[in-house]
């Protein structure tokens, strides 16, 4: 921009002296004069003012409009400025004040927005040290999962079901009274606490140190398994179990309480049933010690003298055994006349049968009978198997035997069975179809106790044929 100082020449530098502009001419009006010159106006270096009268020159040097125009002062337009950064200041608030109620009151800016507003939450699950973490997916089972005891008692997570099964499986295992005494303090409620407290000061007292106590304990608690039935009745501090065992139908009711925590045994109560006594058979007589008793031989007619019959080198019994007619030498014994083959009456199998001996239906059990004369009968009943279990699984389930033994396997080219403890019976399973089983059975009268035809019963088993 030219020098201000040059902006205006004084006359004094022509020999004329300057004078104010006359007749109401102002510089302000001699600047809008320059203005109207539009945009092709140049910087006029001779304007005419009027001094005294007379015309005076003057140099002036002017910015052109249109450069005034679109370039205005720094600072002119301070006000838009102050707006916008104030706008940017609210705008940043807003998304603090949401970030802060989006973490502690999501459901506040959900109302105050109208939208769901969820927050992820990530569990830490607890793994217990004692078990590697390599091996906690290859870990199964088929017990009863109880949860671990504290030194002040079960773990609160632990439902009242489980707190009563982990006792129960305790108390199954204990020996002596301070056993039991140690089992109720951390299994028991308070006043069954005060109780065992008590029974402890004559458990002391007594000559055994309360050993038969707890062998009478032991008694009347059945252990329980998986296959009890439990029914709880579950209220804020209290607890009722209603038990019922599959197998023999026993009874239990237990009352639990809520106290420090955790669910505490207070009472229980148990209705056993009445276990069969063990009745010990005894063979019949057999006088010529061939393994066939006296009435066996009646029932083949052999000689009850003579071990073998038909002197063809083999024992009456192990003839009988293989299916052969003891009385004739190479004969089948359903060809002698006292056997006949039983069928069925859905084709499913067939077994012989002594010829003499009656036969019954009994439609309760789904069974076939085959009586002799003197009441001892041989029972066969069909079950149906709905849940596909193998046939060890069922055995178990009935006799509760921890292994199988080996001796029990029999089995030939339609099926597999199981002998039971007594060897009066058998569970016998199809090898193709696993929809259905059978128990055969030896049944002597109660009146008897006398085994008078095992090897009959033996020699039926060996010729069931299971078609399906």
């Amino acid at each position: 921009m030219p020098d201000i100082s040059n902006t205006i020449k004084p006359a004094a530098a022509e020999g004329l002296a300057p004078s104010a502009p006359q007749n109401g001419t102002t510089m302000g009006q001699a600047w809008n004069e320059l203005d109207k010159g539009g945009a092709n106006s140049s910087l006029t270096p001779n304007v005419s003012t009027i001094s005294s009268g007379k015309a005076v020159n003057v140099d002036i040097y002017a910015m052109p409009k249109e450069f005034q125009k679109h370039n205005t002062v720094a600072g002119s337009n301070f006000s838009l400025g102050m707006f916008v950064m104030l706008g940017a200041l609210v705008l940043l608030l807003i998304a603090g004040s949401g970030a802060v109620l989006y973490y502690l009151k999501p459901e506040l800016l959900g109302k105050f927005t109208g939208l769901p507003v969820t927050k992820s939450v990530v569990e830490q699950v607890e793994v217990s040290p004692e078990v590697p973490v390599e091996l906690l997916n290859n870990i199964t089972t088929t017990t009863i999962e109880v949860a671990t005891s504290t030194e002040n008692g079960i773990a609160s997570s632990t439902p009242a079901k489980e707190v009563y099964l982990a006792y129960n499986i305790e108390l199954g295992a204990i020996n002596t009274f301070a056993d039991y005494f140690s089992l109720v303090n951390r299994y028991g409620s308070a006043r069954r606490v005060q109780q065992i407290e008590a029974e402890k000061l004559l458990a002391d007292a007594a000559v055994d140190k309360g050993v038969a106590t707890v062998l009478e304990l032991r008694k009347s608690v059945p252990v329980l398994d998986t296959l009890a039935k439990i029914t709880d009745t579950v209220t804020d501090q209290t607890a009722s179990l209603a038990i019922v065992l599959t197998d023999n139908e026993s009874r239990g009711t237990v009352d639990m309480i809520w106290e420090q925590g955790a669910w505490k045994i207070d009472n229980e109560n148990w209705t056993l049933a009445k276990t069969e006594e063990k009745i010990v058979y005894i063979p019949g007589v057999d006088r010529d010690n061939d393994g066939l008793t006296d009435k066996e031989e009646e029932l083949f007619a052999t000689n009850k003298e003579n071990s073998d019959s038909d002197a063809d080198g083999y024992s009456d019994a192990i003839e009988v055994s293989g299916l052969y007619d003891p009385t004739k030498k190479a004969a089948k014994l359903v060809d002698s006349g006292k056997f006949a083959t039983y069928l069925s009456d859905d084709g499913a199998y067939s077994i012989i049968r002594p010829s003499e001996w009656s036969q019954s239906r009994d439609t309760a059990d789904n069974s076939v009978n085959f009586r002799a004369k003197d009441d001892h009968y041989v029972k066969i009943a069909t079950v149906e198997n709905f849940d596909k279990a193998n046939l060890a699984s069922i055995y178990n389930k009935k006799f509760k035997v921890a292994q199988i033994d080996s001796t029990a396997l029999v089995s030939n080219d339609t099926w597999e069975g199981i002998t039971t403890p007594d060897g009066l019976g058998i569970y016998v399973m199809s090898k193709l179809d696993k929809s259905r089983y059978y128990v055969l059975e030896y049944k002597v009268p109660a009146a008897s106790q006398v085994e008078e035809y095992k090897a009959v019963f033996l020699a039926m088993i060996k010729s069931l044929v299971l078609k399906k």
